[in-house]
């Protein structure tokens, strides 16, 4: 028989056995005995085996000073590990005042402005499985079987996928990664419900839209590898778009610095700082003192579609209803010229005016120095040594000189191909074009001298002039819808 939850009496009366609820226990209590030494520990171990007590017996007993000792202690089951989801990469938690259980923490979270950009094919979260433990054994040699772990199902959501085994999460896009109510996701799309400002600072996202519902604000930089879209303009910020740019409200500040990788659409700017648009730029009302660099059309032929003032140069034609202003404002207008180019112009004409710079200052020492030489009839140690370094540096600049005049050369040999196989640009005028715009057609220049319009400007390739001719109604019309397509 075996020993149950009742104690029995054993060694004639002088031990009183018994088991711990889980069997996991085998206890014996002085009876009749005054101690466990009158009888041998076999002969107790021999007559609680009658009784079933056959796992885990004591090699001696300890009696714990009050008459009770243990006879035996069963081996205790090893439960199982719940399964746990392991970030790889951390993620934005958008979760407000929720509580959710992530690698069996609860913690409460609340809306992070933050961003996590991670690319297409990133393992992002991995699962541990759980465990189902190993089972134990008690007193009686009974087996004790152990608790599996809990396990966790991964729900996923948009710009995820989960592996067959359920095991791994890994990005199907590149963008934000964020954690939603518990399911992973990755968005292609960002949206700032607010100002860019100190609360939000500065933005990288590497998704497809990023979308800024108030104003970017000074000093702040706003970076996207697609598209940006700004609802209320830019303020001496920095923007810069992989695709196209649409900022509705007014671009500001000469701070402004603004790299677009497509196309522009804008309403209004003016006193901008530098502005580079690979595809078109659209104006949908007013340009004051702009500087852009465009690599196809300008279009400003909505609203009061005026350019003044300021510097513009593309590599398509231009569109507009109004160029410069009856003030004879400056307006410096390139077509035809792609802005890489008009970049190396830029380097090269700003590195003459350093060396010209230079070469009068080094010029001016050596004719002092000389005339101080031919004085005196020696020079003092200082000024010989100063004489000889004037001629090594006048040396110097007259062979950077040779280096300036290739490079322009060869630009000049760059711009003529260029010309030679671009298609022919000019400047569309459907309103008027004013004194103080001076325009570049390929190498070509021409400052308009008199209020006139509507107008086309282009270049006679063959004479090498720029020339002006009225617009008729028949091309106004063809030409306006030509800039609306470009504009769509």
């Amino acid at each position: 028989m075996k020993l149950a939850n009742k104690a029995l009496k054993i060694c004639g009366n002088n031990f009183l056995l018994s088991l711990s609820k889980d069997k996991l226990q085998a206890h014996l209590q002085l009876l009749e005995a005054e101690s466990f030494h009158g009888v041998t520990l076999e002969e107790i171990i021999s007559e609680a085996a009658d009784y079933g007590v056959v796992h885990g017996l004591v090699s001696h007993l300890a009696e714990d000073g009050n008459g009770n000792t243990t006879l035996a202690s069963g081996t205790p089951p090893q439960h199982g590990k719940n399964a746990i989801v392991t970030p790889l990469t951390k993620p934005t938690i958008i979760l407000e005042k929720t509580k959710t259980k992530i690698a069996q923490d609860i913690v409460d979270f609340k809306e992070l402005d933050n961003i996590v950009n991670v690319p297409k094919g990133k393992l992002l979260l991995k699962k541990t499985p759980l465990t189902a433990g190993t089972p134990g054994r008690n007193v009686l040699g009974e087996a004790v079987p152990a608790k599996p772990g809990k396990d966790v199902v991964i729900k996923c959501g948009p710009g995820v996928s989960l592996s067959d085994d359920g095991m791994e999460v890994h990005s199907t896009v590149e963008g934000k990664f964020v954690l939603e109510k518990g399911r992973p996701a990755v968005h292609v799309e960002h949206v700032v419900d607010s100002d860019v400002d100190m609360s939000v600072g500065n933005i990288t996202f590497c998704g497809s839209k990023l979308v800024i519902k108030g104003q970017l604000l000074p000093g702040f930089t706003a970076k996207c590898q697609g598209d940006i879209s700004i609802a209320k303009g830019i303020g001496n910020a920095e923007v810069f778009a992989g695709n196209n740019l649409v900022v509705h409200g007014g671009i500001i500040g000469l701070d402004t610095r603004i790299r677009v990788g497509g196309n522009m659409t804008m309403d209004f700017g003016e006193n901008i700082g530098c502005i580079e648009v690979r595809g078109g730029l659209t104006v949908n009302k007013i340009i004051i003192q702009g500087h852009f660099r465009i690599g196809k059309d300008l279009v400003a032929i909505s609203g009061k579609g005026s350019i003044i003032g300021g510097n513009y140069i593309t590599g398509g034609s231009m569109y507009v209803k109004d160029l410069g202003s009856d003030a004879e404002v400056i307006t410096d207008v390139t077509v035809g010229m792609p802005p890489s180019l008009a970049a190396k112009r830029e380097k090269i004409d700003a590195a003459q005016k350093k060396w010209t710079r230079q070469h009068d200052k080094v010029v001016k020492n050596i004719n002092t120095l000389a005339d101080l030489q031919e004085q005196t009839m020696h020079l003092p140690r200082s000024k010989a040594i100063l004489l000889r370094n004037m001629n090594k540096a006048r040396h110097r600049l007259i062979n950077e000189k040779k280096k300036l005049v290739h490079a322009e050369v060869e630009l000049e040999n760059e711009i003529k191909k260029y010309m030679r196989e671009a298609k022919s640009e000019a400047i569309y005028v459907f309103g008027k074009v004013y004194p103080g715009v001076n325009v570049t057609i390929g190498d070509v220049h021409r400052r308009i001298g008199t209020e006139d319009g509507p107008v086309v400007i282009k270049l006679n390739r063959e004479t090498k002039e720029i020339y002006i001719r009225t617009m008729s109604p028949d091309e106004k019309a063809t030409f306006m819808e030509r800039a609306k397509k470009q504009k769509s």
